[in-house]
C-alpha cells in the first residue's frame, strides 16, 4: 500500500530493524516464564507479578506515544544506541533486586523497548505492504520467543535461576549495539499534523485493538498460577506454554500468506471469538488435551490477529489518523490486561481473571461492530 511516506529500504536495513523489534517484543511472550521464575524464588508476590508485567508495557506505551507525537524521524541510530545501553543495564540488574525494584526496572526496560518499537513501526508505516512486513515480524518473533522459552525453561532457570533469563536479553541488547550501524539514519517525514486526532470510528477501532490485547495479556501472564488453581498439573501447563509459543511460528507464517486475502473486520471479530472459546475451554474442562489444545489455539490467534489490526484501522479510517496510533493502542492493551488482573487477584479468585479476559474480548467485538456501523458501506477495504 503506497502512500506519500513510502520509502525504499534495503533488505539488510529491514532485517536489522525487525530484529531489534523482535528482541524488544518477545519478552512479552515469555513473561510467564521470566516473571514466574521470580515469583517461585519469592522475589515477587502474585500481585507484584501483574504489576511488573504491566509496568514493562506501560513504559513502552508511554515512550512510544510520546515518540510518535514529538520525535522527528532523524538521528535514529543515536536514539537506538541510548535505548539499548539502558536496556542492557536494566536487564542485567533485574535478577539482583526484588519487589518494587523489579517493577521499576521493568518499567525502564519497557521505555527502551518503546524506542525500538517506534523505529520498527516507523519503517512499517513507510513500507509498500505494511501488513506483510508486520506478519514477517511476528513470525520471526515467534521463532525467537520459542527458542528463548526453551532455553530459559530447560537450562537457564533450572541451572542458573530466574536472573539468567534477563541476562540473556542483556546479551542480546549488547549484540544489537553492533548492528546499529546498518539501520537507516532517517525516515521520510510526514506532513500530517501530530495534533490531528482520529475520528470517532477510528477511536473505536483503536479501543477495540486495545481491549483484545488486554484480554490476551490479562489471561496470559497469569496462565501458570491459574492452571495450578484449576488443578492442572504444573508441568503440563508449563509444557503447554512452550508448545503454544511454538505454534505462534505457524500463526505468523499463516498471517504472511493471508495478509492481503482476508477481510480485516471479520478476521478481527472471528479472532476475538476464538480467544473467548479458548479461555472458556481452559477454565471449564480438564485433561492435558484441554490444556494443550486451548493454549495452542489461544496463542495461534494471539499471533495471527495483529497483522490484520493495521488494515482494520485503515478500513475504518483511510485518513491514516488512526493507524499512526496502533502501537499505542496495542501496548495500552498489554498494560491494561495485567493491571486489571493484578487488581482482581486482590479481591477475588484467579478464575475471575479469565472471566475478565473474556469480557475484554467481548468489548473488543462490540467496538468493531459499532465502528463498522459508522463506516460508509461502500468504502473499499484497504489492506
Amino acid at each position: 500500500m503506497a502512500n506519500a511516506m513510502t520509502q525504499r529500504f534495503s533488505i539488510f536495513q529491514i532485517t536489522v530493524v525487525i530484529i531489534m523489534g523482535i528482541i524488544a517484543g518477545c519478552i512479552t511472550s515469555i513473561q510467564p516464564l521470566l516473571l514466574g521464575g521470580l515469583l517461585e524464588h519469592h522475589q515477587l508476590s502474585a500481585t507484584q507479578l501483574g504489576h511488573a508485567a504491566a509496568a514493562e508495557t506501560l513504559g513502552s506505551v508511554v515512550v512510544l506515544t510520546l515518540a510518535a507525537i514529538f520525535f522527528k524521524p532523524t538521528g535514529l541510530r543515536s536514539k537506538v544506541v541510548i535505548a539499548l545501553l539502558i536496556a542492557m543495564i536494566v536487564n542485567s540488574c533485574t535478577g539482583m533486586v526484588s519487589g518494587a525494584g523489579i517493577i521499576a526496572l521493568r518499567f525502564l526496560n519497557g521505555a527502551c523497548s518503546g524506542i525500538l518499537f517506534w523505529v520498527l513501526l516507523g519503517m512499517m508505516a513507510r513500507a509498500a505492504v505494511p501488513s506483510r512486513l508486520f506478519a514477517i515480524y511476528v513470525t520471526f518473533q515467534a521463532v525467537v520467543s520459542f527458542a528463548f522459552a526453551l532455553l530459559i525453561r530447560k537450562w537457564l532457570l533450572p541451572v542458573h535461576g530466574p536472573a539468567a533469563g534477563y541476562v540473556l536479553f542483556a546479551a542480546a541488547d549488547l549484540l544489537l549495539l553492533f548492528a546499529v550501524v546498518a539501520m537507516p539514519l532517517v525516515y521520510q517525514q510526514s506532513t500530517q499534523s501530530p495534533t490531528s486526532w482520529p475520528p470517532l470510528k477510528g477511536m473505536m477501532g483503536l479501543a477495540s485493538v486495545g481491549f483484545l490485547l488486554a484480554a490476551v495479556m490479562g489471561f496470559w501472564v497469569y496462565v501458570l498460577p491459574l492452571g495450578q488453581y484449576l488443578g492442572h498439573p504444573s508441568e503440563v501447563v508449563e509444557s503447554a506454554v512452550n508448545m503454544a509459543i511454538g505454534v505462534q511460528i505457524f500463526a505468523g507464517i499463516c498471517a504472511v500468506v493471508l495478509a492481503n486475502k482476508l477481510q480485516p473486520i471479520s478476521t478481527c471479530i472471528g479472532g476475538a471469538l476464538i480467544i473467548i472459546v479458548a479461555i472458556a475451554v481452559f477454565i471449564n474442562m480438564t485433561g492435558w488435551v484441554t490444556v494443550y489444545g486451548s493454549l495452542m489455539l489461544f496463542a495461534f490467534v494471539w499471533m495471527f490477529i495483529p497483522s490484520f489490526q493495521l488494515p482494520l484501522l485503515l478500513e475504518l479510517d483511510p485518513s491514516l489518523r488512526s493507524a499512526i496510533f496502533i502501537g499505542t493502542a496495542q501496548q495500552a492493551g498489554v498494560v491494561m490486561g495485567p493491571t486489571l488482573s493484578s487488581q482482581i487477584i486482590k479481591v477475588s479468585t484467579l478464575n475471575v481473571i479469565a472471566q475478565a479476559a473474556i469480557l475484554c474480548a467481548v468489548i473488543s467485538i462490540v467496538l468493531v461492530i459499532l465502528a463498522r456501523a459508522l463506516t460508509a458501506p461502500a468504502k473499499v477495504s484497504v489492506r
